[in-house]
């Protein structure tokens, strides 16, 4: 796709590095979600015309000064894992990866606060508070996302249930709007709370100061029930009580029994299951042992599963991710097995308490997303898995571009109205994320309404989702790709893209690349980039969906190499900066790998 002639390209290079390379272009207009194509062309399809990365606040400050000026759209972009659409660049211009501002600025025991730049993954931070024996407050389970995106989504996760939504835990931010102001917004100042939840439509989150706790420990404690009104029932009640614990969940005989089928081996009893896990022992060890209770090595093993929330993808995975009064859950979920039955699905579910009486709902399913029917049947039954949400006082946890028309759900007067009161102070062009809940498509406004009101009527007539027995062989990048989660886990944990800054290097980006090199769409200089890899496992060894990577990149090697070449030179070129960074060295390689 050619860039627009308007595009500032050498004022943007005298800025920060930027790409205008089509496979470049290609990775920054995919997130984890998986839509129709016909719905992603229409909402969110057009390529941006550059990915841009600023290193530092300065350059994102200049970034938003240029695209001001010029009225060119910039889109925010963390790690890519959301499934909404919030970081898609539905109408063009410049995505702006925050990736590379991943400095941990300042760890401040005395003050108890750790401040960090935008790009700093969760992870990441854990791993450097540990060595001060510090520990967050709270954090996402997709732990390889960045501290700036979980402020641009919300924030509630794990450790919310004990010590509140992030907003509560952040004593500062520093945010660029795009009027070119800067400003560091403390706990008293009317716009803080407004950027959690904003999804990247109000300015850039360059820094943020958080609150940090001594390091305690962590120890699970985990009880089968009967059903889930029996085990919400309890661990409400004990929520309320005390002692409050860091994480409480619920998860369903379905969602334990796919643990195991993971697993390969009945683990865990096939049970509706409820996890605590406390920061003190004695926390733990009060908690009076019920007939249910199994012993502390499965409750770790489940605690430990919990940082993995799409282990076993298989052949594309949907769902809805609701907050809903914790009353309401049991009559939520029988309407989502009906519907399952109705539609030949499988659905499992995970709850997460966020208050004693409240909790947040993921529902997910399986289905095979080779074809455009079984996407537009997986979507039609995510939206009528919202819409039995909506009628029991449910409200969508994030909004992006496909629940954009449930803004005034999510933020119910005079909440709505105050973003965007917002929005037209500080970014008065509205440049910044534009196509997104703030100023939905009104396309998007009229499907959510059919949704809400049609989609189980619809779902009736076509439903199939039912995914069938034959698969591809398991080492074949095209069964990669469609079991792919597009969790991003494996970029931060990836020597390459440490080495060289650009997501193609990775499994997320390679397998996403294939598609291009199939469709024969990607420059020889473009696909010859996957050769720029080490064979070191690591992506493997965090890869959520159990895939084969190293028997992957070696058939695209093989094909790139078919086509096009070895680059010899840029490959010596790659290994001698892995080498001088000593990337091989610092970080856990796999014993088995060569």
């Amino acid at each position: 796709m050619p860039v627009p002639k308007k595009f500032p390209a050498e004022e943007l290079r005298e800025i920060l590095p930027f790409s205008e390379d089509a496979s470049v272009r290609l990775l920054a207009s995919s997130d984890q979600g998986e839509v129709p194509a016909w719905l992603s062309r229409t909402f969110a399809g057009r390529p941006p015309d550059a990915v841009a990365w600023p290193e530092d606040g300065s350059a994102s400050q200049r970034l938003l000064d240029l695209c001001a000026r010029k009225e060119i759209s910039v889109v925010p972009r963390g790690a890519g894992s959301f499934a909404l659409g919030g970081a898609l660049p539905a109408r063009g211009g410049i995505v702006c990866d925050l990736s590379r501002m991943r400095k941990i600025l300042e760890v401040n025991s005395g003050a108890s606060t750790v401040t960090v730049e935008a790009g700093v993954r969760w992870f990441d931070l854990s791993e450097t508070l540990k060595s001060y024996g510090l520990s967050v407050l709270s954090h996402p389970t997709s732990i390889f996302s960045t501290v700036g995106g979980w402020v641009a989504t919300g924030g509630c996760g794990v450790g919310t249930i004990q010590n509140g939504p992030l907003s509560n835990q952040v004593a500062s931010l520093q945010v660029i709007y795009p009027t070119g102001e800067t400003k560091v917004l403390g706990r008293d100042d009317p716009e803080f709370p407004l950027l959690f939840g904003s999804e990247g439509q109000l300015g850039l989150i360059s820094g943020i100061t958080l609150k940090v706790r001594k390091c305690t420990g962590e120890f699970p404690y985990a009880c089968t029930f009967e059903d889930e009104e029996e085990a919400l029932a309890w661990l409400s009640g004990l929520c309320r009580s005390g002692p409050i614990p860091f994480y409480a969940a619920v998860y369903s005989k379905e969602k334990v029994h796919k643990k195991n089928a993971f697993l390969g081996q009945p683990f865990l009893p096939e049970k509706c299951t409820a996890l605590l896990v406390f920061d003190e022992l004695s926390h733990r060890d009060s908690v009076k042992s019920l007939p249910g209770a199994l012993p502390i090595s499965r409750a770790t093993y489940l605690w430990g599963q919990s940082f993995l929330p799409l282990r076993g993808k298989k052949l594309g995975l949907l769902g809805a991710e609701m907050v809903l009064p914790v009353s309401a859950i049991p009559g939520y979920m029988e309407a989502g097995r009906k519907l399952a039955a109705l539609a030949g699905a499988s659905i499992s579910t995970e709850i997460q308490l966020t208050e004693p009486d409240r909790a947040i709902v993921i529902t997910s399913f399986p289905y095979d997303n080779r074809t455009e029917e079984r996407r537009w049947v997986a979507s039609i039954f995510s939206m009528a898995l919202t819409a039995e949400a909506l009628r029991r006082k449910g409200v969508p946890y994030g909004l992006g571009v496909w629940l954009s028309g449930l803004a005034s759900l999510k933020f119910p007067p005079p909440g709505l109205a105050k973003l965007k009161d917002l929005k037209a102070r500080v970014d008065p062009k509205g440049i910044l994320n534009p196509g997104k809940f703030l100023a939905p498509p009104s396309g998007m406004v009229w499907l959510s309404r059919l949704g809400r009101t049609g989609s189980k009527l619809v779902l009736g007539l076509l439903g199939d989702l039912s995914v069938p027995e034959e698969t591809q062989s398991p080492g074949t990048w095209e069964t990669a790709l469609s079991s792919c989660s597009k969790c991003g886990n494996c970029i931060p944990r990836c020597p390459a893209y440490l080495a060289v800054g650009d997501e193609r290097v990775t499994a997320r980006g390679k397998l996403l690349l294939a598609t291009a090199l199939r469709d024969g769409s990607l420059a020889p200089p473009e696909a010859q980039t996957l050769f720029l890899c080490m064979h070191c496992k690591l992506c493997t060894e965090v890869c959520q969906s159990d895939i084969p990577l190293e028997t992957v990149f070696f058939e695209l090697e093989e094909k790139v190499a078919s086509l096009y070449g070895r680059p010899e030179e840029r490959i010596n070129e790659f290994l001698k900066r892995v080498k001088d960074l000593h990337l091989m060295e610092n970080l856990p390689i796999s014993k088995e790998a060569s």
